[in-house]
């Protein structure tokens, strides 16, 4: 019986031995189009290396481009980061730390909230975070006084909330892996789950009624202006590799991937098309814009694009700051999670 398991497993290696020589001997081709019948069409820029971002994504150790790292909070580590109106706001564990930054070299501890269960995500609007609470679902807590935030309602206890997106009333929240809620929080203290679960992706956002979403391989867009009546409008193919964060921001969506950042533009919801992609032979992760500039990690360092011209990206900074994928910008300086740091962009 040995003899014969090992006769079998001798014929498996020479097969795939074989089957790895003779594609090589092809050459491999894909065409991502063909996964998904006519329906979509893969005509993409030609990715290119950033001038800024070293060829082999190492950045020189300890060494930095108009970039300096200005402070930080010694406890941790955190989940979540919010940069608003002044203060930046941590999720640390069951809880909310509220910083104000003022001077950005030294956070000082504004306040501080306890909530159910994990903070994931947050989002703000008119003095209320809305925060993603793990298990615990969606938790809406009054920041109008920092120094005395409160907790103003909760809904979708029991659901595992990871991410939460705003179009106001509506909030988009995106339950564990799966699909996304639609909540009216129009009064936080009385939210209401309305019965609508969009089929989820891996990163989304929403803006102006519009929501976009990625999978491995598509970006679709969805009209939300009725969210109990979510419509496609739609879609690129933008090939398969992970994504790890995504924002909106005028007419153009960023997507932080696997070795690149994916510019899309959105100006026309019903007619998206690949802007521009910059290699960066490393993983990105987590990411914001403000003020014609995008904020990226990498695993160990931040990373400044001007993005004044949105689909000729170009690197004007880096910093080494270490492990972390949140981050948050607000008036120049980067406000970086897993422990709290502050850097001077």
């Amino acid at each position: 019986m040995t003899g014969e398991r090992g006769e079998k497993s001798g014929r498996w290696v020479v097969a795939v031995v074989f089957l790895i020589w003779a594609v090589s001997l092809a050459g491999f081709s894909f065409d991502p189009s063909g996964s998904h019948g006519d329906e979509f069409s893969l005509d993409l820029p030609e990715a290119r290396g950033n001038p800024g971002f070293p060829s082999d994504g190492v950045f020189p150790k300890y060494d930095s481009l108009n970039v300096e790292r200005a402070g930080y909070w010694s406890y941790g580590p955190a989940r979540s980061v919010l940069a608003e109106g002044g203060y930046v706001y941590v999720g640390y564990g069951g809880g909310i730390w509220i910083f104000d930054v003022s001077e950005p070299d030294s956070p000082v501890v504004a306040g501080m909230v306890a909530t159910p269960d994990l903070v994931e995500d947050m989002v703000y609007h008119d003095g209320v975070l809305y925060v993603a609470n793990s298990y615990a679902g969606v938790t809406a807590i009054d920041v109008s006084d920092p120094e005395a935030p409160e907790v103003l309602g909760n809904c979708m206890y029991g659901r595992a909330v990871m991410r939460v997106r705003m179009w106001y009333p509506y909030l988009f929240a995106k339950v564990g892996e799966g699909n996304i809620a639609v909540v009216d929080v129009s009064d936080p203290g009385d939210m209401e789950e309305m019965g609508v679960e969009i089929e989820g992706g891996y990163v989304y956002d929403v803006e102006d009624g519009y929501l976009y979403k990625v999978t491995y391989s598509i970006m679709r867009v969805m009209d939300v202006h009725d969210p109990l009546d979510p419509m496609y409008v739609g879609v690129v193919d933008i090939g398969g590799m992970g994504s790890s964060d995504m924002e909106v921001e005028g007419g153009y969506a960023y997507i932080s991937r696997d070795s690149g950042l994916w510019v899309i533009d959105v100006r026309d919801p019903e007619s998206v098309y690949v802007a521009s992609i910059e290699s960066t032979w490393v993983n990105l992760t987590g990411l914001d814009v403000e003020g014609g500039h995008i904020y990226v990690k990498t695993r160990a360092n931040l990373v400044v694009y001007d993005v004044s011209i949105p689909d000729n990206p170009f690197v004007t900074g880096y910093v080494e700051i270490g492990a972390g994928t949140k981050l948050s910008a607000m008036g120049g300086y980067v406000y970086e999670v897993d422990r709290f740091k502050v850097v001077d962009c």
